[in-house]
């Protein structure tokens, strides 16, 4: 499985209520870049920190910690450098925080592996949760912000279908990845996704930079071609 799909749970008086929100819902009306993290991707001789940051000046909105394979200590260590390069303007979430876990060092939570709604402590933060089915993707009861899924990509008219499904099941803006093949980018936006995720491209590129500003690229291209708005300077 390689695909993401994200599905925003919109609450207008809670979005209304809060600024990471309102930047939340900002960053989807244009075409959101979203960058998540896998240290085993990253080359010995560079930190996650530095892969990322590097990573980030190619243009994204929101970059989500996983590292949950880490003991707590361990996580938060490394959570705690990789942390200071992220810019202020850009969204930082982590998966599956440990309950001692400092929220107020984040812009909200997602969640990987836990089964029910992690509990924060302001209304304000963001919540995300992969799926693992598509009967999921119309839950609302949990006030989830968006929805995770993963497909694969080596079947790119399956990945297509499966997005073509979400969007039949949830009217909600979606994200897609990992790192969706470049060339699927105009077919997944005509199917109605408003963002995609990369993680190789943040992690384990070679020139990660230019490995999102790619995407950033092929973005601004189709909705040029599309509606004539040029989205290539969209980083936040």
């Amino acid at each position: 499985l390689g695909l993401i799909i994200c599905a925003v749970y919109y609450e207008h008086q809670v979005y209304q209520a809060s600024p990471i929100r309102k930047h939340f819902l900002y960053m989807l009306a244009l075409p959101a870049i979203f960058l998540s993290t896998d240290r085993s991707l990253v080359d010995p001789t560079w930190t996650l920190a530095q892969s990322v940051s590097n990573a980030i000046k190619g243009g994204t909105c929101a970059v989500i910690f996983r590292e949950s394979d880490l003991p707590t200590k361990a996580r938060q260590t490394v959570f705690d450098f990789f942390r200071k390069a992220v810019p202020d303007d850009v969204l930082l979430l982590i998966s599956d925080p440990d309950i001692s876990f400092d929220l107020s060092q984040v812009s909200g939570i997602h969640c990987d592996f836990s089964g029910g709604p992690i509990e924060v402590k302001s209304a304000g933060f963001l919540r995300g949760k992969t799926l693992t089915s598509l009967s999921d993707a119309g839950d609302t009861a949990q006030n989830w912000d968006y929805f995770t899924i993963y497909l694969d990509w080596n079947d790119p008219v399956s990945a297509i279908e499966t997005v073509k499904k979400f969007t039949a099941v949830s009217n909600r803006p979606l994200i897609v990845g990992k790192d969706p093949p470049l060339s699927l980018i105009a077919s997944l936006f005509n199917v109605g996704i408003s963002g995609i995720e990369l993680t190789f491209a943040a992690c384990g590129a070679y020139n990660k930079t230019e490995a999102v500003a790619e995407y950033q690229k092929q973005i601004s291209e189709y909705f040029y071609q599309t509606s004539g708005v040029n989205h290539g300077d969209a980083k936040r």
